[in-house]
């Protein structure tokens, strides 16, 4: 009973009413694939039809399950969210169905679970899949009868509540291996809705990355060589993985300057000892330093110069001033990552200035 009494202080429901709470919980996006997933809620707002959300972790299916719930006829009643996941096998019945008065030591007074406090409005289940098979069972027979007895007690308790489910796994492999029950899948996915992942809608980053930029720091923007290298990250972690980035990085950057690379990709280093980066095939940024990488930008480089009337001194120009903005300023950090000495930048940098004096 103390373990389930310290993990519902630490784990408190999230109930949402009708009043004031949809503020941070903006549905943004432009992309086909999120447009589908949001145009299948829309359609069947007026329903009481289970939704079954599916994707990889950080897409944002709660989001969306909350919006949900917000277009539903049940708007002012609770939205209760529960992660299946993050609650112990042994405590979980307890956590779905409440607890009895006198069913454990140290149970003086009586618990609703979540189906209780969703009651007439909406519970969501997160990671539905990590459920045991008892677990499993028991939430089928909850839903199709509407009626469950919490734990330690022999009464029925009835409610009405609408389901909504989200996996990260397949749960159509799970029933499969027998590890997700059949019958609560078919009843759990009557409107099926995939959410892709942001690597799949990269359209929705220029949004989501404005959306994001919302501490009260003077930051303009990002940088265009920011944006390209989040346009082809592959985002691992979804879009929670770019709103952790763009927090982080909103409070790396100086006040009055645009986010750049080094705000948002802090675990590489490297990023100050070679201005020509890329990405790799699992989403890290590491220096273009194989034979290819070189002869490619070497190609491009003669082809602006060439077809775009340029010259070495501007192709020089440009690679000085990228270093320089690459170490925040700092000549004699962007004079190492170029090969040269302090004084050697320092004469190039007095030959860019129109009056002749050096930065």
């Amino acid at each position: 009973w103390h373990q389930l009494d310290e993990l519902e202080k630490s784990a408190a429901p999230v109930i949402m009413t009708e009043r004031g709470v949809y503020a941070g919980e903006t549905v943004i996006g432009v992309s086909a694939g999120f447009l589908a997933a949001k145009t299948m809620i829309e359609r069947t707002a007026t329903s009481d039809a289970t939704l079954l959300f599916m994707g990889e972790t950080g897409v944002g299916k709660e989001v969306l399950a909350k919006l949900a719930h917000r277009l539903s006829s049940r708007k002012a009643k609770p939205f209760v969210a529960l992660n299946c996941a993050a609650i112990p096998e042994g405590l979980i019945e307890a956590e779905l169905f409440g607890v009895a008065k006198g069913a454990y030591t140290g149970a003086v007074v009586a618990r609703p679970g979540r189906f209780e406090l969703a009651n007439g409005g909406t519970l969501f289940l997160d990671e539905i899949a990590t459920l045991s098979p008892l677990a499993q069972t028991k939430i089928l027979r909850a839903i199709q009868e509407g009626e469950f007895e919490r734990v330690g007690d022999t009464r029925t308790t009835k409610v009405e509540v609408r389901l909504i489910a989200a996996s990260n796994v397949e749960l159509t492999e799970a029933v499969r291996a027998g590890t997700f029950r059949a019958d609560l899948f078919y009843r759990i996915s009557t409107l099926p809705v995939r959410v892709p992942p942001l690597r799949q809608r990269r359209e929705d980053i220029p949004v989501l990355l404005e959306h994001f930029r919302r501490h009260d720091r003077t930051v303009p923007g990002f940088a265009a060589r920011a944006i390209n290298a989040l346009l082809v990250y592959d985002f691992p972690g979804n879009v929670r993985e770019l709103e952790r980035m763009v927090e982080r990085a909103v409070l790396l950057a100086d006040d009055g300057r645009a986010i750049d690379l080094r705000h948002l990709f802090l675990e590489t280093d490297n990023l100050e000892l070679n201005p020509v980066m890329g990405l790799t095939s699992d989403g890290r940024i590491a220096a273009a330093d194989t034979a290819d990488d070189r002869d490619d930008l070497v190609r491009q480089m003669l082809d602006l110069i060439v077809d775009g009337g340029g010259s070495l001194q501007e192709m020089e120009q440009m690679v000085i001033r990228e270093a320089l903005e690459a170490s925040g300023g700092n000549v004699a950090r962007a004079a190492r990552t170029l090969g040269l000495t302090r004084r050697q930048l320092a004469l190039r940098l007095e030959k860019m200035q129109p009056n002749g004096q050096a930065l």
